[in-house]
């Protein structure tokens, strides 16, 4: 007991010691530190007049720097722990005059090895680094516009978009070299990204462009400290080249440019998303070459012999088939440099028209592997294969938007959706990411393009070859009058021999593996051999339309697997073999065989069809009902100017013998969201004919009826109603108008009052044509009607004097184009038409 009474009296005298000489080793430390923080003040000084002067501080002074900024935060610790303990706490506050002895001796110890004689050991890496770089030809309006960028204080992060190869990166470099001798900015960063984005190696870069020295055991969130802290006072400029995928700044320490700061970033992408992550003020797409400057470029590289007699034609060729990409003229001209045979020019020209580019010395290595990292870098093997498919198509061929994005469909590439309609969303929405990433140009809203180089790299990937990717046979549009050999056929997955000159197929290729078949637009083809589609197994997708094949083999029906058969516009195929066995088939196009007399046999048992196109079958008048109804997964049914024999209401006896078909069948197909049909004999439809449940689960439709010998201009808009003949608007129309988007009238001799009788309040019109109908004297009459059209057609209105007749000045008030044709009365009085009416009027005049 007297022991541990001797300890405890020990302890608790230390203790007492601790606690009385406490407050004055605080004290103590709060005046060394001072002292330290002075020094530090002065040392700060220095290093700041030393970056001015271009110069880099010494390892040992940034690093003395760095632990007075750790321990400061310790001693505001220790400092705020004094302040609010208890005095009668005596362990803690034992325990804290440790910490407070152990914190002085540091102090001490930081002040002494704080004299420098210099902080500076030689100069800091040079404001702007100047690089290598070609003169940017034909590219002079990009650069100027960047440069305007780069000092507008409106923009603080630009974006350089465009496809590889195009002269993105060269552009940069122009710029950077411009600011080589300027005052602009304190200082210009160069980091080319590229793939596999890495944030670490991205640090290390701009480390190494600010003269900063990294400890190998700092993270990544200590290495972001110190170049937020070399720029945060700094006027910079970022140049991130070949960036691939969203750089998260605050990740890398790079501080936020905004007006306040006047920093700017500036980024080259292939791809429009990464722009949009990276939230651009100012994005810019850089285009291919025009001719003249393409042609200056090649002849820059190849030199004069270019200009000799013999070889100057096919050089101009060749140019063209480099599709104004920089990167593929440069590199075919250095090939071709000095080469002054026209046989070897000849061969060149050859490679490039067959898509045979990587026989030309450096396309593969230099231009090739390029231009594959926009393809590498596709997140999904189902938008890689979308791509791949459109190179099915010919060399500068218009794409079809909807066309490729049914056979994505057909293919099966829009997976994880219930309809054709959610496809065709998922397939726009592809077509939207290829644009993003340069793989496909834009011609309009409705076509698309691949770049001829881009077509090239996509047929070199399916090429054999290639050991990645399926593997096509493309050979479209090239005027070929045979098709390939039966040896060429085997091991490919997708043929595409469209838009040639071919008369006859192989008698029986072996094609195991064969998906897609694309024979369309030969229009000399005439027959097929009847054991030709025997040993197609797999095949899919099979496209005859626009030739002029008169017969279709048996062989057809052992294509099991058929998810899609189209024929349109074989306008001299006579009849369609029994296609009961193609359980399979989702997709049939007869659209306009005009010399098929009657729907093929088993049609009835295909249960999974969804698209049927029965359009302009000018010899088939009927339909058995139980056809189409069997067709219980149907979605899309169009026939459109196919003169069948509708039942009338109320005569449904006629139909379910199999003579007829009525509007009441079409509403037990529930799937249905697209319905495009002609009804002549309008004698047919009662008031009752549709029903609004029938109406709005349509998302499409367009309804024709009477007769109609007139060629109709489209009205916009997914739904709409076209009446001919008729003596008034017919009553089984009124409830269709309801939902309406377009309607067009013509050759209605009884119609006075346009609007007002046809439409009334309709809340969904926006598209109206009026044409032929003579009694018509003006287009509203009752008030405010009308409020939602934004385009109207009048054509051939004789008796027309006003659009709008008494009041109404509400009416019309969204009409943003309006045509008229042949309207003599009306043309006088265009002078007194509504303010609104009559710039649409001159807008579209």
């Amino acid at each position: 007991m007297e022991a541990v009474a001797q300890v405890a009296g020990e302890t608790i005298a230390q203790q007492v010691r601790s606690f009385r000489d406490l407050s004055a080793n605080v004290e103590n430390l709060k005046r060394e530190m001072k002292e330290l923080k002075s020094k530090w003040l002065d040392i700060k000084a220095r290093i700041r007049e030393a970056e001015r002067q271009v110069l880099r501080p010494k390892n040992q002074v940034l690093n003395w720097v760095t632990e007075v900024d750790n321990i400061e935060e310790d001693i505001n610790s220790i400092n705020s722990e004094f302040d609010q303990m208890s005095r009668f706490n005596l362990k803690s506050r034992y325990e804290l005059g440790k910490k407070v002895i152990r914190m002085t001796e540091i102090v001490v110890n930081l002040k002494g090895r704080g004299d420098f004689d210099e902080v500076d050991v030689c100069p800091s890496p040079p404001r702007v680094l100047e690089m290598p770089a070609t003169s940017t030809h034909g590219q002079e309006s990009y650069e100027e516009t960047l440069w305007r960028c780069l000092h507008d204080e409106k923009y603080s992060m630009v974006c350089v978009h465009g496809m590889g190869g195009v002269g993105k990166t060269t552009l940069m470099k122009t710029i950077n070299n411009r600011l080589v001798g300027t005052q602009d900015f304190d200082v210009v960063i160069w980091i080319t990204v590229s793939k596999d984005l890495n944030i670490e190696r991205t640090q290390l870069a701009i480390g190494s462009k600010l003269g900063l020295l990294f400890g190998g055991d700092e993270d990544q969130e200590s290495r972001g400290r110190k170049i937020f802290a070399r720029l945060k006072n700094s006027r910079y400029v970022l140049m991130l080249d070949d960036l691939l995928e969203e750089i998260i700044l605050d990740d890398v320490g790079i501080p936020k440019p905004d007006k306040e700061n006047k920093c700017k970033i500036v980024l080259s992408t292939r791809f429009l998303r990464v722009s949009n992550a990276m939230d651009a003020d100012m994005q810019f797409i850089v285009k291919t070459l025009g001719g003249e400057e393409a042609w200056n470029l090649f002849h820059e590289k190849t030199g004069e012999v270019v200009l000799l007699p013999d070889i100057q034609a096919l050089a101009v060729e060749v140019v063209k088939e480099c599709g104004g990409l920089p990167l593929a003229i440069i590199t075919v001209g250095r090939a071709m440099r000095g080469k002054e045979r026209k046989e070897v020019w000849r061969d060149a020209l050859r490679a490039l028209k067959e898509s045979a580019v990587p026989e030309i010395e450096g396309m593969e290595p230099k231009v090739f592997r390029s231009l594959k990292l926009s393809y590498d870098c596709l997140e999904e093997d189902n938008i890689k294969l979308c791509f791949l498919y459109c190179a099915l198509f010919p060399e500068d061929y218009p794409i079809d938007v909807d066309g490729v994005v049914r056979y994505w469909t057909m293919e099966g590439f829009a997976n994880n959706v219930d309809n054709l309609e959610d496809a065709s969303n998922k397939g726009h929405h592809i077509i939207k990411r290829l644009k993003d990433a340069c793989l496909l140009e834009e011609l309009n809203t409705n076509s698309v393009k691949m770049h001829d180089l881009i077509r090239d790299l996509a047929i070199w990937i399916t090429s054999s070859s290639m050991k990645e990717g399926p593997k096509f046979l493309v050979k479209a549009g090239m005027g070929l009058k045979e098709a390939p050999k039966e040896n060429m056929w085997e091991g490919v997955e997708r043929v595409s021999l469209m838009k040639n000159q071919i008369e006859r197929l192989p008698t029986r290729p072996n094609c195991p593996t064969l998906v897609s078949l694309f024979l369309q637009q030969n229009d000399v083809l005439r027959t097929i051999p009847s054991s030709f589609f025997e040993l197609m197994p797999q095949l899919r997708v099979l496209d005859l339309s626009y030739t002029h094949i008169e017969t279709l083999p048996m062989s057809l029906s052992s294509l099991v697997n058929l998810r899609a058969l189209i024929l349109r516009n074989c306008r001299s195929l006579m009849k369609v073999p029994p296609l009961g066995h193609l359980k399979h088939l989702e997709f049939l196009d007869l659209k306009e065989c005009r010399g098929i007399g009657e729907l093929p046999q088993g049609i009835g048992e295909l249960v999974n069809l969804k698209s049927l196109n029965l359009s302009y079958l000018l010899r088939v008048t009927t339909i058995p009902c139980r056809t189409i109804c069997s067709l219980s997964s149907l979605e899309k049914l169009s026939m459109i100017g196919t003169p069948i024999k509708w039942a009338k209401e109320g005569g449904l006896e006629d139909v379910n013998e199999g003579t007829g078909y009525s509007l009441a069948a079409l509403a037990t197909l529930t799937h249905m969201y697209k319905l495009y049909i002609t009804i002549k004999d309008i004698d047919c439809l009662s008031q009752d004919s549709f029903h609004p449940r029938q109406l709005s689960s349509l998302r499409k439709f367009n309804f024709e009826f009477g007769k109609n010998d007139m060629d109709l201009i489209p009205l916009h808009g997914d739904k709409n109603l076209f009446v001919y003949g008729c003596e008034y608007f017919p009553p089984c129309c009124k409830i269709v108008q309801e939902y309406a988007e377009g309607i067009g009238i013509y050759e209605c001799n009884g119609l006075k009052r346009g609007i007002s009788e046809i439409a009334g309040h309709s809340l969904t019109l926006r598209n109206l044509s009026i044409a032929g109908c003579p009694q018509v004297d003006c287009i509203i009459d009752n008030g405010d009607v009308g409020h939602n059209i934004e385009w109207m057609h009048l054509s051939r209105l004789p008796n027309l004097k006003k659009l709008i007749m008494g009041h109404g000045s509400l009416s019309l008030r969204q009409l943003k184009t309006l045509l008229i044709d042949s309207c003599e009365q009306l043309s006088g009085t265009l002078s007194t038409m509504h303010s609104q009416v009559y710039a649409a009027y001159s807008l579209a005049n």
